[in-house]
């Protein structure tokens, strides 16, 4: 009986694990992607391109 409600459970979780796993590297990837962005920019440009991100975000 154990067994059973054992493998119930880890049935239940492993998707769900998936999901968290993956939206932690989909956030992982943007993040990477702005920041690589905002590193290339010259130091004036900066907070301008900051500006226009969270304004790109607010708009979603």
């Amino acid at each position: 009986m154990r067994s059973v409600i054992k493998t119930e459970f880890r049935s239940f979780e492993q998707p769900r694990q998936k999901n968290v796993i993956l939206r932690a590297i989909q956030k992982f990837w943007e993040f990477s992607n702005f920041y690589g962005e905002y590193n290339s920019l010259d130091p004036s440009q900066r907070r301008k391109f900051v500006l226009d991100k969270n304004n790109e975000a607010s708009h979603r």
